[in-house]
Order: C-alpha cells, then structure tokens, then sequence
C-alpha cells in the first residue's frame, strides 16, 4: 500500500477497446478534486488478448464511474482506481502521469508561471518601497 494517496478526480469510462497486446481505456471527468486535469484522458495497459498477468487483468465497463488516486511511495508515482479496494493499471502514459504529480506536489511546470511569480514578487516590492517613501515624505 502507499505512504501517500490523494482522490484525484471522480472519472466514468468512457471507451474500453481490448487489442492484441493492449487495451485502451477512455475517461471522462466528472469532478475534479485536486489538480487540474483534463476533462477526457486515455491510459493503455500493456494487457490484451494474448497476455496473461498475474494478479488478472483490470477491467472496467463503460459507464463505470470511478475514484482516481494518485498514490506516492519512496518517490515514485502510480495511478489508482476504485471505490472500496483501489484497482492499478499497470501502465499510465507519461504525459498525464507526469501532469498529475506536478498538480499532486505543486510543481511550477512552465516558464510563464515562473515569470508571474516572479513579476507578483517584484511588484509588492515596488509597492512596499513606494507606500514607506511616502510615509517618510509626510514626515
């Protein structure tokens, strides 16, 4: 079990489509509660027709509706999904997975984020420093 587990995001699947070496499944958010995340996402896991994993393969209906965690132990990241025992695909493309942790630990993820940070900080600065002038001069 992890260390860490947050609910993410209240999701119904939207599309489940089982190939050869994979299966797809399609999401839909119905509620975000941490993070933003997109309103639809897919994840493929490497289970399909041919494979047999052990412990069996994770399934989900159509129209099921789910928790999403997203779930930290020793720095490392999984994607969870249940209700009463939490169900994990064994696979999670990178670009979600890597968008939920930077929402999950507040990462600064781009450069514009950087410079309105940086821009808020330099302006209360200059506000500080223009509202003590101000009261010395009234001195």
């Amino acid at each position: 079990m992890a260390e860490n587990s947050d609910i993410i995001a209240i999701c119904r699947v939207t599309g489940v489509s089982v190939g050869v070496s994979n299966t797809r499944y399609g999401f839909k958010v119905i509620e975000a509660i941490k993070g933003n995340i997109k309103d639809e996402f897919v994840i493929t896991t490497k289970e399909g027709i041919f494979r047999h994993t052990s412990p069996p393969q994770v399934s989900f209906e159509k129209g099921q509706e789910l928790l999403m965690y997203l779930s930290e132990k020793d720095g490392k990241y999984q994607v969870f999904f249940g209700s009463w025992g939490k169900c994990i695909l064994p696979a999670v493309n990178e670009p979600l997975l890597a968008s939920l942790r930077s929402e999950y630990t507040g990462e600064i993820i781009s450069n514009t984020e950087y410079l309105m940070i940086t821009g808020i900080i330099l302006a209360s600065i200059l506000l500080i420093a223009a509202y003590w002038m101000q009261q010395r001069t009234k001195l």
